[in-house]
């Protein structure tokens, strides 16, 4: 399938780019994305919000709600993903929260990818599960940044098209 591909001169998402390239029309995920990788476009660790399992969860919904996320991925003292806590598990658990740990509402069986991953493979996990943001671990189970569905979609309309094109 041939690549569609339409020019654009600035970008909404404050990328910095003078000009940029977006993917459109009946290509498909391989199509857009080619070979970028999680660590190409993922939210570097430095750059995502985390809380520890001891934590109470009135701090994550709090951190949630002031850094504008819907999702917290709960990493121990050596910065391993244990979990992963969202706005939608806090909501839903009612007003019994002020007493729990995010150890105590956080998803264990957390779907997580390496930093290798292809991004057309997370972008499929995701619609797959209906998720928005999928965690990024190294060998060690370390986490090592986020890709969420905005990182995606970024991706997308911001990926550099090469001079042989």
């Amino acid at each position: 399938m041939m690549r569609t591909f339409k020019k654009h001169a600035h970008s909404p998402q404050k990328l910095h780019r003078a000009n940029f390239y977006y993917c459109v029309s009946d290509s498909s995920w391989d199509d857009c994305m080619g070979e970028m990788l999680a660590r190409d476009v993922m939210i570097k660790r430095k750059d995502t919000y985390t809380i520890n399992p001891k934590k109470r969860i009135a701090l994550a919904r709090l951190r949630m709600l002031r850094q504008g996320v819907g999702a917290l991925p709960v990493v121990d003292d050596d910065d391993k993903l244990v979990g992963i806590v969202t706005l939608r598990d806090i909501d839903l658990a009612g007003d019994r929260t002020n007493d729990l740990f995010a150890e105590d509402l956080m998803t264990t069986d957390v779907i997580m990818r390496r930093e290798n991953a292809l991004l057309s493979e997370i972008a499929e996990t995701m619609d797959r599960n209906s998720i928005q943001r999928i965690p990024i671990i190294d060998k060690d189970g370390k986490l090592v940044g986020l890709v969420t569905q905005s990182v995606v979609i970024r991706s997308l309309i911001a990926k550099p098209m090469s001079k042989n094109r």
